[in-house]
Formats: structure tokens, C-alpha cells, sequence
């Protein structure tokens, strides 16, 4: 290799580190924090049988019931989300369909439910008298937790 050739490999070596370093140069980044927080709101019922919330409620057991009577329960219900919840309650599923004609169960509370509060619930089977019929039932009762807005 002669001198006129090792000079350009030099200089072309020294042009490609060169536009390395500045190549390196040209990305310089910079960042900054920023510090977030927020609460995820949960709604959610939970029903005990004790006033302590220690036994979970997992039946209503309504035991022998007669015609025109009626029956009580009591249960208790906790809010176990972080708002306030509207709550109301529903029946379904009837077995057999005809028991919603001469059954009826209702409770002793709708209404708003603090976080964490815990009230007494009675649940109150109603038997018509013409309940005759009837000899087994079963239903669900469905408790809506619906969050409260709050201005």
C-alpha cells in the first residue's frame, strides 16, 4: 500500500468515527416524572349471618312453610366496596314457575349503603293461602348494588 493510500484509509477511518461520535451525540434524550395516583371504585354486597360479618350467608332455608303464613329471616348485609351503593332486591328463577304466584318475598330495607356499613336485613316470605298446591320451591333472591352519584 502506498502513502497516498494508507493517508485516504486514515482519513476515511477517522471520517467514520468521527460521524460515530456524532451520531452518539445526536440522540441525547432527557426525562422527566410524573408522579400518578387514583382509587379504582368497586361496588360490591355481601351478605353474614351474624352482625360481625365472620359467617358468610350462602342459603335461605325457609324451612316447612303453610298456607297463609308467613316467615322471616334475618340476614346482614355489608357494603364491601369503596362507594356508596343504591340497593334493591328481586326474585328469579322459580322452581316450579307457578310458586311466584302464591309465594312472595320482599325485605325490609332499599336504600343507601356506606362502604363498609353493615345493617340487619329481614327477608319476609308471604304464603297465599291457596299455596296448596305447592310442595317444594325454590327461587334466588338477587341483591343490585348500583353506585350512588354523589355531587
Amino acid at each position: 500500500m502506498n502513502r497516498g493510500s494508507a493517508v485516504t484509509v486514515l482519513i476515511v477511518v477517522l471520517l467514520l468515527v468521527i460521524m460515530g461520535l456524532s451520531s452518539a451525540h445526536a440522540y441525547l434524550t432527557s426525562q422527566s416524572k410524573i408522579p400518578t395516583a387514583g382509587i379504582i371504585k368497586s361496588v360490591g354486597v355481601a351478605f353474614y349471618t351474624d352482625s360481625m360479618g365472620t359467617q358468610n350467608l350462602t342459603a335461605l332455608d325457609w324451612g316447612n312453610v303453610f298456607s297463609g303464613s308467613t316467615i322471616s329471616k334475618q340476614a346482614y348485609l355489608k357494603n364491601t366496596g369503596n362507594v356508596p351503593n343504591h340497593i334493591s332486591m328481586m326474585t328469579s328463577n322459580w322452581n316450579p314457575a307457578s310458586a311466584s304466584k302464591y309465594l312472595n318475598c320482599t325485605w325490609n330495607t332499599n336504600g343507601l349503603l356506606q362502604p363498609n356499613q353493615t345493617i340487619p336485613v329481614t327477608f319476609t316470605l308471604t304464603v297465599s293461602p291457596m299455596a296448596e298446591s305447592l310442595s317444594s320451591f325454590s327461587f334466588d333472591i338477587i341483591i343490585t348494588a348500583t353506585e350512588s352519584k354523589q355531587d
